[in-house]
C-alpha cells in the first residue's frame, strides 16, 4: 500500500517562484505569460542541471537560483520603469 508523506514537496518553493520571475512574472502580481513561466522553467533547471555536471555544491545551487531571482527582480523594475 502506498502513500504520501505530507512534506512531499518541500524546498521547492524557492525554484518555483524563481521559475516564474525568470519567466517575467511580476511579484506584485497580475502581469505574466505560460511562455514566460516555460522559459524561465526550462532556463532554471538547464543551468542547474549544468552547474550539477560541474560537481557545484549544493549550496551553490540555491545561492545561484537567489541571485537569478535578484536580478529578474531588477530587470523587471528597470524595463517597467522604461515604459513610462
Amino acid at each position: 500500500m502506498a502513500s504520501v508523506s505530507p512534506d512531499q514537496g518541500g524546498g521547492y518553493e524557492l525554484l518555483a517562484i524563481a521559475a516564474c520571475v525568470i519567466g517575467g512574472v511580476s511579484l506584485a502580481g497580475g502581469e505574466g505569460t505560460i511562455l514566460g513561466l516555460f522559459l524561465g522553467t526550462a532556463l532554471l533547471f538547464t543551468i542547474q542541471t549544468v552547474l550539477l555536471l560541474l560537481r557545484a555544491p549544493g549550496s551553490a545551487l540555491d545561492v545561484f537560483t537567489g541571485v537569478l531571482i535578484v536580478v529578474a527582480v531588477i530587470f523587471n523594475r528597470m524595463s517597467k520603469k522604461n515604459k513610462k
